[in-house]
């Protein structure tokens, strides 16, 4: 009797100077390594880094005992960024790698739980409509306050028609929690906007929502997220920054995804106005009759408290 392979998983860890880290590389890839889920590869992608960083990488992997013929050390001969990088892995696992059927993102100094592939290959293999998958994570560290934050972020949506509405004011995925559906990313060749000063994986999330792309967010925590001090302040920052880049991205969204011409104007500058013009008052009624029709992805009930809140 013929027993089908479990689905190939690659799991992405982007690195570069790790180093300087207060937590040590062996926190990160050894949860990367010790997953209980069998059938993986583990892909770390070195963007240049200028310390010792891939030579500690290759310690933990010999230390740790993992199969080397499924463990690969890509070392980038310049520094690409956060957004090259990753785009250089999806096309290196898509050559070299081509039996994959998902790829897993873990940032460099974050954690994942044992169990992270086995509930999203879970997930995703019941769900075979979805082509993102994000889920849970703990929040974990000292913030920029000299506080220490140990607590599970909350996941506000998790069905597709809801992740796309709250995508038109937020990013609604945790980005380390990512999992892709390896199909979904070969064609079409949805790939990281690596324009620099731009929020990747928001952007990507906009790209993938306007090509016709399903998402789904569990609420399980599948690890942690790494707080240190200055990092909410660098996530803050990117929220202030966000807001003349969301103008843009949501321009697009309207565009392509809901065919409404922007022309331009800043949305969330009409977010927080308390003077609406006429004009984006009229994409709202378009959006509420857009969002009546049953074809449409997008949920009216949602959308109508979003949009009490801003007293419309």
């Amino acid at each position: 009797m013929l027993h089908m392979a479990p689905p190939h998983v690659t799991v992405v860890v982007p690195t570069y100077n790790t180093s300087s880290h207060p937590d040590p590389l062996d926190v990160t890839l050894g949860s990367v390594l010790h997953q209980d889920y069998g059938n993986y590869d583990v892909v770390v992608i070195d963007d240049a880094s200028t310390d010792d960083t891939v030579d500690q990488v290759q310690r933990v992997v010999r230390e740790s005992g993992f199969d080397p013929a499924r463990f690969h050390l890509i070392e980038g001969a310049e520094n690409r960024g956060v957004a090259g990088t990753a785009n250089d892995a999806f096309d290196w696992i898509f050559e070299h790698l081509s039996h994959t059927d998902y790829i897993a993102r873990c940032d460099s100094d974050d954690i994942m739980y044992p169990h992270r592939l086995t509930h999203q290959v879970a997930v995703t293999e019941s769900r075979p409509d979805v082509d993102v998958l994000g889920s849970n994570v703990r929040s974990r560290g000292i913030n920029s306050h000299g506080k220490a934050v140990d607590k599970a972020l909350s996941t506000i949506v998790t069905d597709d028609t809801d992740i796309k509405t709250r995508m038109l004011f937020a990013c609604p995925i945790h980005h380390t929690t990512a999992m892709f559906r390896a199909a979904s990313f070969r064609s079409p060749a949805w790939r990281y906007n690596e324009v620099e000063g731009l929020h990747e994986d928001y952007d990507l999330w906009c790209q993938i929502a306007a090509g016709g792309g399903t998402f789904h967010v569990t609420d399980e925590v599948v690890g942690v997220y790494t707080v240190r001090p200055g990092s909410e302040t660098s996530n803050q920052d990117k929220v202030t920054d966000a807001r003349s880049q969301q103008a843009e991205m949501f321009n697009r969204l309207l565009r392509d995804a809901h065919g409404i011409d922007a022309h331009g104007h800043d949305w969330l500058n009409f977010v927080l106005s308390t003077r609406p013009t006429e004009q984006v008052l009229s994409w709202i009624d378009r959006l509420r009759s857009l969002a009546a029709r049953e074809d449409y992805p997008l949920n009216a009930a949602i959308l109508d408290i979003y949009l009490r809140g801003f007293r419309l």
